[in-house]
């Protein structure tokens, strides 16, 4: 369901831009930092599943051999990279909402590519 309420405003994003009206870059940012969130929260959501699932399979769900081993592993691998950090990500998406700006978290987040840009001076 998130995703797919993503997917629907990216194309009207999209079309948008493809018009010569794009949105603005205050709303890009938060968008995009929703967007990071929601795929974040979606991971961890499938590798609690995921565990779920190999807590009830008995014993030979811990053979290398096991497809279930095999999807847990990388469910996990998953949740722990940095740009599904759940935590750094919603801490973005709050910020943006109380008016800060997020923290800059070189190469793992796009938020930058939206930024506002500040006025030039003089």
């Amino acid at each position: 369901m998130l995703t797919r309420a993503n997917a629907d405003e990216t194309d009207r994003l999209g079309a948008l831009a493809a018009a010569g009206t794009p949105a603005e870059p205050e709303y890009m940012q938060m968008f995009s930092a929703r967007v990071l969130a929601e795929t974040a929260y979606a991971a961890k959501w499938c590798a609690e599943a995921i565990e779920l699932l190999q807590r009830n399979s008995g014993s030979t769900a811990i053979m290398e051999s096991e497809p279930i081993q095999r999807a847990w592993r990388d469910a996990r691998v998953i949740t722990l990279h940095g740009a599904l950090n759940l935590e750094a990500l919603s801490e973005n998406y709050g910020r943006l909402m109380a008016g800060s700006q997020p923290h800059k978290f070189e190469g793992i987040t796009t938020l930058d590519r939206f930024a506002p840009v500040a006025p030039k001076a003089g």
